[in-house]
């Protein structure tokens, strides 16, 4: 199971990949400045650290799905047994009420395995 929520990640990104623009040094500030809706940028070359587009760096701004990736990613490497099952505390559930949240309808006391609440993550992203 823990091979197949791999290779679907995998999948996933590879898949994001080439839905992206066509990268090339030529395109990149027109592509930004004309359709490119994000309050802010900051685009780096790892071959050589170059600033390729920068857009209010210095603002801050929530990191949103990025750290439901990184929790993903963290449960799968801390996680044998993605049949384990976790229980869901009200506490958990009282913390987003009121907060705009995506949620998934996770109930508290319910009991769910450690796949259902990362497809509830991933998927439905949740962040109950």
């Amino acid at each position: 199971m823990k091979k197949f929520f791999s290779v679907f990640f995998s999948a996933l990104i590879i898949a994001l990949t080439f839905s992206c623009v066509q990268a090339n040094a030529a395109n990149y500030n027109s592509y930004f400045e004309d359709g490119f809706y994000s309050e802010c940028v900051y685009l780096v070359c790892t071959d050589n650290d170059e600033v390729i587009f920068a857009k209010d760096i210095n603002k801050q701004t929530k990191p949103a799905s990025l750290t439901k990736i990184v929790t993903a990613t963290i449960v799968l490497d801390e996680t044998e047994d993605l049949e384990q099952t976790v229980t869901i505390e009200q506490s958990c559930i009282d913390e987003l009420y009121g907060t705009g949240s995506s949620l998934g309808g996770l109930i508290a006391g319910e009991t769910y395995t450690v796949y259902n609440l990362l497809c509830c993550l991933l998927i439905e992203s949740a962040n109950d």
